[in-house]
């Protein structure tokens, strides 16, 4: 059975299908989304299909219409997304923007290995992998493992946590940035060591005395945390051959997520 007809037959098992409002809207420009619905289908519509280019604006009228929605806008009410004929275009705006320390934010790193060399001669290495001390440079053999530090991240929904107290990063018990408090410079540094604050999709920065979680649109990449706080939705089915980011989760996430190749 094709994964195409396994999404269909899913969604026949999501409570109150009989009912939605299903819409389909062609997209022949990406920013566009909001000039092809009505403000009734924004705030109505249950059931969605995209096709074509999607950018930053697109993804955040589509978490408004999935409930993330400030409430001075109203929530709206779209359960089912079909963005198997959607393509994410690259948008150096992000489409959502999230305080850490409110959202309970968890980090921590893991040492990965690869050969590829910083320079012909050079590569750049921790002076202790183990405990992940820094880094410094030295001439080595080219076939030699080098480590480096590959991030993750998981968010809580502040009604899902369990401990109210604990929003914090913490790498091999060497380093510990609680999200809510303030932070120092030698904290900032080491998260920037870690590679803890750039990452493909998302940012991490220090703004007016607090951690922000910036999220950017990525040809190619969809991430979970793209529809966090959208109560509403609960099915989701991805771009074809879109790959999912691996250094975020949302905890709790109880939405149904579908990928197809074909």
């Amino acid at each position: 059975m094709k994964k195409t007809t396994f999404f269909l037959l899913a969604l026949m098992g999501i409570v109150s299908l009989t009912l939605q409002a299903k819409t389909t809207v062609i997209m022949k420009k990406a920013g566009e989304l909001k000039s092809e619905l009505t403000p009734i289908q924004i705030d109505t519509c249950t059931s969605l299909t995209v096709i074509g280019p999607l950018n930053s604006d697109d993804i955040q009228l589509l978490r408004r219409m999935g409930g993330a929605a400030d409430e001075s806008q109203g929530k709206g009410k779209l359960r089912i997304l079909d963005l198997r004929q959607a393509v994410f275009q690259n948008d150096k705006n992000p489409y959502m923007a999230l305080d850490m320390g409110k959202e309970h934010f968890w980090g921590g790193t893991s040492p990965q290995f690869n050969k590829s060399p910083v320079s012909d001669m050079y590569y750049s290495i921790p002076s202790n992998a183990n405990m992940g001390l820094g880094t410094s440079t030295r001439k080595i053999p080219l076939n030699e493992h080098i480590a480096y530090y590959k991030a993750k991240y998981t968010i809580s929904d502040p009604k899902c946590a369990q401990d109210s107290s604990v929003f914090a990063y913490e790498a091999f018990k060497r380093l510990y940035v609680d999200f809510t408090k303030s932070s120092s410079n030698a904290e900032r540094k080491k998260l920037r060591s870690y590679n803890m604050l750039k990452l493909k999709a998302h940012k991490v920065k220090w703004e007016d005395g607090r951690y922000m979680w910036y999220a950017y649109l990525r040809e190619g990449y969809f991430s979970r945390d793209m529809f966090y706080g959208c109560d509403q939705l609960q099915a989701i089915a991805l771009p074809r051959n879109v790959k999912v980011l691996d250094y975020v989760e949302v905890c709790e996430d109880e939405k149904q997520y579908f990928a197809s190749s074909d």
